[in-house]
């Protein structure tokens, strides 16, 4: 068999892996040191390097497209390189599809692939002319999927209890829902940032955190209670090329969908165990949402 033709044959295997969202199989078709660039996140595309990374970047990216069609464009082979053009039909938001179009750079070595490089294209932007009050806010967005949830224990700082959970934009179990630098990065900026709740005042000691690694970037909520039923946050986020350098965001973001679920259950758990009579501190502690896929 030429070396076309085996990588021919490596990269049918993989599309076909692709399509059926199996990543195992994906993963017997690379390279130990493959290099795996999204066609999301920043840079503007977030890059995995090595077999650990690239199998959390092929779940992620998986979890994150929710493909209805699947159309195999052009391919063109270049010893052991690979141009192959896709397209696939992604939902609207409207009971239709729009057609999403893009490319990927594929190097093989030894009947494996060694890189995959994806490019795609931005949606179209609304023309000139249109007055910017009738310009939509965003593209629509992706269907929801569901995300894995865990328990990451109670921060404890001396006089500050943090519930803290951790959130994986993939629900594969093979990929490790957080790294252990990233987790404890979290856990010391979100100290450094509870000085905010002594300035504020009024609170309880009390609070929790949710550490969610999604595709663009680590976020952390920072919540606590305070006044007897406000709920304070602040917000920080790492980057993709510096996953345990937390930063404070200072845009007038809050949370998304599925950290929002975590929000609603830490809200009837304040009720449930701290706006009654006798304030349960430690049941408050002890109530969490359960690990799982949400």
């Amino acid at each position: 068999m030429s070396s076309e033709m085996r990588n021919r044959a490596t990269y049918e295997a993989f599309a076909r892996a692709w399509s059926e969202k199996d990543v195992s199989r994906l993963m017997e078709l690379v390279t130990d040191d493959i290099v795996y660039g999204a066609s999301v996140g920043p840079e503007p595309g977030r890059t995995y390097r090595g077999r650990e990374e690239a199998r959390q970047g092929f779940a992620d990216i998986l979890a994150y497209d929710s493909a209805t069609g699947v159309h195999a464009g052009e391919q063109t082979f270049a010893e052991d390189r690979l141009y192959a053009e896709w397209a696939y039909d992604i939902a609207d938001g409207r009971g239709g599809t729009r057609l999403t179009r893009g490319i990927d750079v594929i190097e093989f070595r030894d009947g494996r692939i060694s890189l995959k490089q994806a490019f795609r294209k931005a949606p179209a932007q609304a023309r000139a002319e249109v007055p910017a009050s009738a310009l939509p806010l965003a593209p629509t967005p992706a269907p929801y999927a569901p995300r894995r949830f865990a328990s990451l224990g109670v921060w404890d700082y001396g006089d500050f209890k943090l519930k803290a959970y951790g959130i994986k934009v993939s629900p594969e179990p093979a990929v490790p829902l957080l790294s252990a630098d990233v987790v404890d990065a979290a856990r010391t900026h979100a100290g450094e940032r509870l000085s905010a709740a002594g300035r504020e005042g009024g609170h309880y000691g009390l609070g929790y955190a949710i550490l969610h690694a999604g595709i663009e970037a680590n976020w952390l909520l920072v919540d606590w209670w305070a006044h007897g039923d406000i709920g304070c946050q602040l917000l920080s986020s790492s980057t993709a090329t510096a996953p345990a350098i937390f930063a404070p965001v200072t845009r007038p973001l809050m949370a998304c969908v599925w950290e929002l679920i975590l929000i609603g259950h830490e809200r009837n758990a304040w009720v449930r165990h701290m706006l009654k009579p006798v304030p349960d501190r430690a049941g408050y502690l002890a109530d969490r949402l359960a690990d799982g896929d949400y």
